[in-house]
């Protein structure tokens, strides 16, 4: 699931990319403002990457040799 929820956030800012195609304008956000936006989006994020590590058991394993019999189910 988070790696759809991933998926549409990389499209949304797509998106927003191409809709300020080929704008110069002056009415772009520019100073102490948009970098201190910019500082606590990072900061939340970082927070949730922590919250969401934290939340893992401890004993969160593969058994062994899991991701070598994958290796071998893909090759062709």
């Amino acid at each position: 699931m988070l790696v759809y929820a991933g998926a549409i956030m990389v499209l949304f800012l797509f998106v927003i990319m191409l809709l300020n195609l080929g704008r110069q304008d002056r009415s772009d956000l520019q100073g102490w403002s948009v970098r201190g936006v910019t500082i606590l989006l990072g900061a939340g994020l970082a927070v949730e990457l922590l919250a969401f590590r934290n939340a893992m058991p401890p004993d969160f394993r593969l058994p062994a040799g899991t991701l070598t019999q994958m290796q071998r189910r893909r090759a062709p």
